[in-house]
């Protein structure tokens, strides 16, 4: 009887043992995981540093021999310039004019005349 406890005993602290080791690995696991995740927040925000001082560069070199003011036009005039993409809060139907479309006979009367 006295072996048979002492057997169950040390299963028991075997167990534990078990059970505190997989809670350590499950740590070290986690651990490795955030690491991992600040690495990949770490390489993507360099990548963003640096798409931002290439776009910088680029842009000293258009405006380069310009004045402040030219500068200062020039990005007015960038800011103000249509681009073939939405923007903000507008959508296709938004930007949809049913008075840009040429019809049939129209798009046949231009090659006729030759314009």
């Amino acid at each position: 009887m006295a072996a048979r406890s002492e057997l169950l005993d040390s299963y028991r602290d075997v167990a534990i043992r078990e059970v505190e080791l997989q809670a350590d690995l499950d740590l070290i696991a986690n651990d490795r995981t955030v690491d991992i995740q600040k690495a990949e927040i770490y390489a993507n925000t360099e990548i963003e540093v640096t798409q931002m001082e290439a776009s910088d560069a680029i842009f000293e070199a258009q405006t380069a021999g310009m004045s402040e003011e030219q500068k200062a036009e020039y990005i007015k005039h960038l800011r103000d310039t249509k681009t073939p993409y939405l923007q903000g809060s507008q959508t296709l139907q938004g930007t949809i004019d049913p008075n840009d479309k040429v019809t049939g006979s129209e798009q046949q009367a231009n090659r006729f005349t030759g314009e």
